[in-house]
């Protein structure tokens, strides 16, 4: 299956920490059939999409091996924007994601690599 991703306006980062400002369009496949009267992103796709984005922007190749936490506490509708930070754990070789904006968290959670 082919991964679509949302679009991405901004993006700063540095060694450890990374922000991407994103879209989340209605176009995308995920929100076909989940849920037809209130469509939303499915988990599943927040933790791919974390995952893709931090072996983009700390080029490295990052396969999961658990999950120590994850939370899903607001849905993400088509059209919202937000923020996902990504935070590196090099030498715990871990890594944590957060989608959110400046009024709701709508995930996080922290995930273990190899």
């Amino acid at each position: 299956m082919i991964r679509q991703l949302p679009l991405v306006t901004q993006v700063t980062r540095d060694e450890q920490i990374c922000t991407l400002s994103m879209l989340i369009q209605p176009t995308l496949k995920y929100f076909r059939g989940h849920f037809d009267e209130f469509p939303i992103l499915p988990g599943v796709v927040q933790l791919d999409w974390a995952l893709h984005y931090a072996q983009d922007v700390f080029e490295q190749s990052f396969e999961l091996c658990g999950m120590e936490v994850v939370k899903y506490q607001c849905p993400i509708s088509p059209n919202t924007e937000l923020l996902l930070e990504l935070v590196w754990y090099r030498e715990l070789n871990k890594l944590s994601f957060r989608y959110f904006d400046s009024q709701v968290s709508y995930s996080q959670g922290k995930v273990k690599l190899k």
